[in-house]
């Protein structure tokens, strides 16, 4: 990723085990990423291991002490966004989110006052996943806004694996609109499990380390996705825009939402009681 040279990073969450722990933070974190921090902005938003019990608000402490972000009025840092070359970049709480809720009408707000040409939300649980804790309802919830405001790619972590979904709309709220979604889990822990390896919504899954590198170009996108331990591409796409219509060939390959027949919640196997699972 070094080599790569991005001009900042965005991080899905789960930045360490245990976030109410402050020496994991250093271990697990500040230290193994120390030489990309040294030299381009990393741009956070929290994972359920952020968690811990001294919280402020209801929001992880530690994480609070860590990062500071642009954040949006009232938010305290649990929300914001941020505008880079003709991209906007939106991170979400995800914690907080709900239909009614503050922050999904600050989203709204936000994506419909944008002028700018690329659109961009990361947030920690996925609206599509084939990995064990499988997708997640709260999150599918936000993609008539997503799709409604021309949001161009969704990232997500929480499972860790890597998913792209296939172009995805909904004909009865923009006809001439599509999304991506990414789930790209692939860096820290043990890369985890694809549960369900024929789901329809995916157009490409992956185990193993990995991140994602966009590039935007004007007009055009172009999206890699590359092994952290051979640095090889094995996955990529591209799509035009023209203002801020997408081009009609990448929205024409899109599957209808309404057509996903997986079921949300957890893909894992029944588990017995006394099973735990430290990477949830």
């Amino acid at each position: 990723m070094l080599a790569m040279k991005p001009d900042f990073l965005l991080h899905t969450g789960d930045f360490v085990t245990a976030g109410g722990i402050y020496e994991q933070w250093g271990e697990q974190f500040f230290a193994p990423s120390a030489a990309l921090l040294r030299v381009t902005t990393l741009f956070p938003c929290p994972g359920n291991h952020e968690k811990d019990k001294e919280e402020i608000a209801g929001f992880p402490s530690n994480y609070l002490k860590f990062f500071s972000v642009p954040s949006a009025p009232d938010a305290n840092e649990r929300h914001y966004s941020f505008e880079y070359s003709n991209a906007l970049v939106v991170s979400l709480s995800h914690s907080l989110l709900g239909k009614e809720s503050a922050e999904v009408r600050w989203l709204e707000e936000t994506l419909k006052n944008s002028r700018q040409t690329w659109k961009f939300v990361y947030f920690h649980e996925p609206p599509y996943s084939p990995g064990g804790h499988g997708s997640n309802q709260q999150s599918r919830n936000l993609m008539p806004l997503f799709l409604r405001y021309g949001v161009d790619l969704v990232f997500n972590g929480h499972d860790h694996i890597y998913c792209r979904t296939r172009p995805l709309k909904d004909s009865m709220i923009a006809p001439d609109r599509a999304v991506t979604c990414v789930v790209t889990g692939g860096g820290g822990t043990t890369p985890g499990k694809i549960f369900v390896p024929n789901a329809s919504f995916a157009a490409k899954a992956r185990e193993g380390h990995h991140f994602c590198l966009v590039r935007v170009e004007e007009g055009k996108l172009s999206f890699q996705a590359v092994s952290a331990d051979d640095g090889s591409v094995f996955d990529e796409f591209s799509f035009s825009k023209q203002g801020n219509v997408q081009d009609p060939e990448y929205v024409k390959s899109a599957m209808e939402t309404r057509d996903v027949q997986e079921g949300c919640g957890s893909n894992r196997p029944a588990r017995s009681a006394t099973q735990t699972d430290p990477t949830n």
